[in-house]
């Protein structure tokens, strides 16, 4: 049993670097302008920090946004469906209430937030791009260090009326 274990993590290991060799291989330009990933970025604060978390990493049931996780959930998945997604659940409780433009900045955001680069065409919801393609996973420094939204905080936010 401990052979299997060691095979186990050795092919752990060896998916892994595969996974980051091709993944910093990506050199696709997002369907995103840098204007909408960076009012994406204050709209993610106000509308969806307080479960996912500042730097995306997400907490409990809510998942990260960013890094490892987001990549081997939605890498295969294309750009239309993670905005169609997050504008048919998100903000949670209030699914759909945001206008169509904040839900395309988010999407922007939460692509350049993976090491996704804008391109010179701004991103409407309609364009299907496999964010494998156009996203690293890679998750910018100033995001990682974000500071996160202590547990009580986030509550008050998700009951406020």
């Amino acid at each position: 049993m401990r052979h299997l274990g060691k095979y186990l993590t050795g092919a752990a290991v060896v998916a892994a670097g595969a996974w980051a060799a091709t993944s910093l291989a990506q050199t696709a330009a997002a369907p995103f302008t840098a204007a909408q990933a960076e009012a994406g970025r204050a709209a993610y604060a106000a509308n969806c920090a307080g479960c996912h978390q500042a730097n995306l990493a997400g907490s409990g049931e809510q998942p990260a946004l960013a890094g490892a996780p987001f990549m081997a959930a939605w890498g295969r998945r294309s750009t239309k469906e993670f905005y169609d997604d997050i504008r048919a659940e998100m903000p949670y409780g209030k699914a759909g209430s945001l206008d169509a433009a904040i839900y395309q900045n988010i999407t922007a955001f939460v692509m350049s937030a993976n090491g996704a680069k804008p391109g010179t065409t701004a991103f409407d919801g309609t364009q299907s791009v496999q964010i494998s393609a156009i996203a690293t996973g890679q998750v910018p420094a100033t995001i990682v260090n974000a500071r996160t939204q202590p547990r009580s905080s986030r509550a008050i936010a998700i009951f406020r009326v």
